[in-house]
Order: structure tokens, then sequence, then C-alpha cells
């Protein structure tokens, strides 16, 4: 049976491992490469955690909503929004296993 995660307690260290890190921007660089993201463009990201994908998108687009099932991550990606003092970023906790349900409408999806 393999292991399963708990977000919340990960989340404060999330942000150290520097796997994680590359993959977040080694991403972020693909879709800002192909100029898949206008300033018009309302962005979801989906499964969000800390936000290392979610703010390097954020200064190419009209908003980010970022959604999580961990109040964990979400949290830290809160205290990041405040140290940066963003104001174009959503946070959404969701939780598809309990049957919550999205909201808004997006011109763009990133699922991560």
């Amino acid at each position: 049976m393999s292991k399963k995660w708990n977000f919340d307690e990960e989340a404060a260290t999330w942000d150290k491992n520097p796997g994680r890190v590359k993959v977040a921007n080694d991403i972020a660089d693909a879709i800002l490469d192909e100029q898949i993201l206008t300033p018009e463009m309302n962005v979801l990201e989906f499964g969000c955690g800390t936000g290392l994908l979610t703010l390097r998108l954020l200064p190419q687009a009209r908003s980010v909503t970022g959604v999580d099932s961990s109040e964990g991550m979400l949290g830290v990606l809160r205290k990041k929004m405040q140290a940066h003092n963003v104001s174009n970023l959503r946070l959404q906790h969701l939780d598809l296993e309990k049957g919550d349900q999205l909201e808004g409408s997006y011109d763009l999806v990133v699922c991560t």
C-alpha cells in the first residue's frame, strides 16, 4: 500500500525541496515560452500548493485563482501573498472527495 501524503504537515517545508522548485519553474517556463498567457486572462491553478507555480504565472495574467485541498498549503501561500502585497490572487480551499465544487470561469486551467 502506498503512503498517503499529509499535505498539511508537509506544507511548512514543501518549498525546501529543490526538485519541487525546479519542476514548478520548468512548468512556468514552458507556459511562458509558449506565450499561452496574456494580461487579459484569468487563470486557475488546481493543486496550487504553496504557490511555486502560481506566483510565477501571476505577473503575466489579470488574475490567478489558486485551488488546493490542503489548508496548510494555502496557509503558506497566504503568507507569501501578504509578504509580497499580492492583490490579483484568490485562494480557494476545495476538497473534491467531500463534494466541493469549483466556481467561476477561467481562460486557462493548469492542474499540478
